[in-house]
């Protein structure tokens, strides 16, 4: 399931510095690591605000939960996510990524119909310049 997650953090402006940057650098790991797993598959910044947009991969609302809470800032973050369905028409605009067209060749094998040009046809003489 995908889910857009918009999210505003409220640290209290009172945090000390230190404090802070720890969290930050801490925010910004586990954000990679979520990245990694698929989990988190796009970030946005709201300009002029302390707030974010993304969009996460997960299997269902409590797995989300799961990630949204081993997020360091979790404790101060204002949360509203939505569940996102595919509308019909993006459905039908875009082909399965899973699914790959038999009409395709895929792109890591060689044409049987290809020669190498580096290789000497074997139907050919090979004609000497001496």
């Amino acid at each position: 399931m995908e889910f857009l997650v918009r999210s505003e953090n409220r640290l209290p402006p009172d945090t000390a510095p230190e404090r802070r940057a720890e969290l930050r650098a801490a925010e910004r790991d586990r954000a990679m690591e979520l990245r990694e797993q698929g989990i988190l598959r796009r970030l946005w910044r709201v300009p002029g605000r302390n707030a974010t947009i993304g969009l996460y991969a997960a299997a269902d609302p409590a797995a989300l939960h799961d990630a949204l809470m081993s997020l360091p800032m979790s404790p101060w973050l204002d949360v509203h996510v939505e569940a996102l369905a595919a509308h019909p028409q993006e459905a039908a605009a875009q082909p399965d990524p899973d699914q790959q067209d038999p009409n395709q060749q895929d792109p890591n094998q060689q044409d049987p119909n290809q020669r190498d040009p580096n290789q000497q046809d074997p139907n050919q003489q090979r004609t000497s310049s001496r």
